[in-house]
C-alpha cells in the first residue's frame, strides 16, 4: 500500500503531527505542576525510553541540539463533551517534538519548518505532496478544535 493510500484510510503513521487547540495553550501538565514535580515526571519517562526517542530512537546531541530528549504530553480530545485528556507521557528527541507541535515550529521560521518536515518525511517515509497533505489537515483540525474552550483532564496523574 503506498503512502498516500495508507494516509487516506487513517492508519496512523509512526510521527504525526499534535497541534494544541489555540484556547488551550500554556494550559496543560507542565503548566500545573511544580518544576520539580515536571523534572520528575519527564525524567522518569526517559529512563523508561532508554534515553532514546520513543519514535525515531534518535537522540537530540545526534542531531545537533545540547540535549538529548523532551517530554510531550500525549493527548485524546473528546469532541462531543470537549475534554482534552491527557494519556500519558512520552520520550521525544527535538526533531519529532517540533514536528509534534508543527504550528509552533513554523513559528520560527523557514529553516525550521523545513527541518521538522524532512524529519516527518524521513520517519514516515512518506513523498513530500504526502508530508504537505497530512500537514495541511491537522492544520484543518487544529482549527476547528481552536473554536471550542477545553477541560483538561489529569486524572492520568493519579497513576503516573
Amino acid at each position: 500500500m503506498g503512502d498516500a493510500q495508507a494516509t487516506r484510510i487513517g492508519s496512523s503513521p509512526p510521527l504525526t503531527i499534535e497541534l494544541v487547540p489555540s484556547t488551550s495553550w500554556r494550559d496543560n501538565l507542565r503548566s500545573r505542576l511544580s518544576n520539580a514535580a515536571w523534572k520528575q515526571l519527564r525524567h522518569q519517562q526517559y529512563q523508561r525510553a532508554q534515553d532514546r526517542c520513543e519514535i525515531c530512537g534518535g537522540q537530540g546531541k545526534q542531531q545537533g541540539y545540547r540535549w538529548d530528549l523532551e517530554c510531550h504530553e500525549i493527548w485524546a480530545y473528546d469532541e462531543a463533551h470537549h475534554i482534552q485528556k491527557l494519556l500519558g507521557l512520552v520520550a521525544l528527541c527535538p526533531d519529532c517534538h517540533k514536528v509534534k507541535h508543527f504550528g509552533r515550529t513554523s513559528t520560527e521560521g523557514e529553516r525550521e519548518a523545513l527541518r521538522a518536515l524532512l524529519h516527518l518525511m524521513r520517519v514516515n517515509h512518506w513523498t513530500r505532496p504526502v508530508a504537505e497533505s497530512y500537514i495541511h489537515r491537522a492544520f484543518q483540525q487544529w482549527g476547528a478544535r481552536s473554536q471550542h474552550t477545553w477541560v483538561l483532564d489529569l486524572s492520568w496523574l493519579e497513576t503516573a
